[in-house]
């Protein structure tokens, strides 16, 4: 019996089809195969990020509760600001950013950059996929990166 079929596809999609190839002689099977298979990984990942963020809730939902802090305050997945504190296997360890100024942390202005003052955020550390991530703001200073470690090494030894 034939294991295969025939399918019926635009030419706009034949022709991108032909573009993805990786090598002349590959076929579209290896390559729809290949696409599939880089969409469930996607489709894993998205997951992954759902999955963090559904375990965050409970842990941090004192934090969420609070509604002085436009960081947290809510359960909505919302696009905030976060400084990125090292990346490994496309997962980044952040420090959130809030605008509420009268919150301890270390503060930056917009005269470093921030589109308005705002302060970093200590106590609220946490990981991300890199998928995650919108785009760059700006770039801390040497100054408030070493300013940022040495605080971050005082809280870890307290």
């Amino acid at each position: 019996m034939n294991n295969q079929t025939t399918i019926q596809i635009d030419k706009k999609i034949l022709e991108k089809l032909k573009d993805a190839k990786e090598y002349p002689r590959q076929t579209y099977n290896e390559l729809i195969d290949n696409a599939i298979s880089i969409f469930i990984s996607f489709k894993k990942r998205n997951s992954y990020d759902e999955f963090l963020h559904k375990i965050q809730k409970s842990k941090m939902k004192e934090l969420w509760d609070n509604k002085e802090d436009q960081f947290t305050g809510t359960f909505e997945i919302k696009t905030r600001p976060a400084v990125g504190l090292f990346e490994e296997h496309g997962n980044i360890v952040v420090a959130g950013i809030t605008s509420n100024t009268k919150m301890e942390g270390i503060p930056i202005t917009k005269k470093e950059g921030a589109i308005k003052d705002r302060v970093i955020k200590l106590n609220y550390i946490f990981t991300i996929s890199e998928s995650m991530i919108k785009k760059k703001l700006f770039s801390l200073s040497l100054e408030k990166r070493k300013i940022l470690v040495s605080e971050i090494t005082k809280k870890i030894k307290e």
